[in-house]
């Protein structure tokens, strides 16, 4: 099946010119909506997010060191923001924007900045012959432990801000991440994108090794870098990124449709079983396998005692599902608890 590429990024990069709804990057604020309209700025770029629902997850501020032409020690502000392209209740992708506020006059890099190419498993990788004081790199590849238990710094806050939002993830991501550093100037746009995006609709998505990338994401990535080294030499003024498979063409359309998550309803603890309905002894069981399950989780009960817990990509509605699938009476499943909140309602 032909993956068309037409529906979720589209960027477009503007130049000092083009001031109109531009906002820089360090003043957002971790949890706001991104506006189709605006315009995310860091020093003189800017990224222009696709109509979808995206959210900034993680903000941070740092300095990368240089010495300018075998001098003292000089510093460049980096400011860098993940976001979140959140349905519902599962995260579709992820982009990571990160370049420097203004440039100093150095090529002689002393770390911190963006890591070097090659420096894991890739299914593909291209460092365009650079030189090591002024990296290029690109590589595509399959993460395997997206946002895993133990991630720090930003990607930890990350983590935090989606757990809090009762929103999963797949743990597997088909990543493109292109950075480069250049006359004191670093820039990198790394994307994070679900399997289920680029897998024909009814196909299982279930990749193991590099190999699976699809040759389709592959394309479009190698597509989208090839402008992308010319933005970050500041030749041109606009880019836009091509967008990926629409999701009624991919294996996303697959899964349960994706639940509003419900409100709190009790402000107990979610580890006291007498605030739960069911006190059978595989209930109260459940109730603590549940509570040792890491966020983002969410817990289902059903009028015959059926019940079901999920936790990681789509928690509301793969637990939901799993209810309805498994009660006599499917129509009467309903939410206990989602991350550590109750919001069951007595009817």
């Amino acid at each position: 099946m032909k993956v068309s590429l037409a529906g979720v990024f589209a960027f477009v990069f503007f130049g000092l010119a083009h001031a109109q709804s531009e906002r820089p990057l360090k003043h957002y604020r971790v949890g706001d909506t991104i506006r189709s309209d605006e315009i995310i700025t860091v020093g003189p770029r800017g990224m222009r997010l696709p109509q979808a629902s995206w959210q900034l997850v993680a903000l941070q501020q740092f300095e990368n060191r240089m010495r300018p032409g075998g001098g003292s020690t000089a510093t460049a502000q980096v400011t860098a923001g993940i976001f979140a392209y959140i349905d519902g209740t599962r995260t579709l992708a992820v982009i990571y924007f990160s370049a420097s506020e203004s440039p100093l006059p150095a090529d002689n890099w002393i770390g911190g900045g963006p890591r070097e190419c090659g420096s894991i498993p890739v299914r593909f990788h291209e460092n365009f012959g650079s030189h090591p004081n002024r990296p290029e790199c690109h590589e595509i590849r399959l993460g395997r432990n997206f946002l895993g238990s133990g991630v720090k710094g930003m990607w930890g806050d990350a983590r935090q801000s989606l757990s809090e939002l009762g929103v999963g993830w797949s743990s597997k991501q088909f990543v493109s991440r292109y950075s480069r550093l250049i006359w004191g100037d670093s820039f990198e746009i790394s994307i994070w994108a679900n399997p289920r995006l680029f897998s024909p609709k009814g196909m299982q998505v279930s990749p193991e090794t590099n190999d699976d990338v699809p040759q389709a994401f592959i394309d479009w990535s190698k597509r989208q870098v090839e402008q992308l080294r010319l933005l970050s030499e500041r030749k041109i003024k606009v880019f836009t990124f091509g967008d990926t498979p629409k999701l009624e063409e991919t294996a996303i359309a697959e899964l349960p449709p994706t639940q509003v998550r419900p409100s709190k309803t009790d402000s107990a603890s979610v580890s006291d079983p007498s605030r739960f309905p069911c006190t059978t002894e595989a209930c109260v069981t459940h109730l603590k396998q549940y509570l040792n399950r890491p966020q983002p989780r969410a817990l289902v009960l059903a009028k015959d005692r059926a019940f079901s817990s999920w936790q990681g990509e789509d928690p509301l509605a793969n637990a939901m599902d799993l209810c309805r699938r498994k009660a006599d009476s499917p129509e009467s499943c309903r939410f206990y608890a989602v991350n550590s909140e109750i919001v069951w309602k007595l009817q």
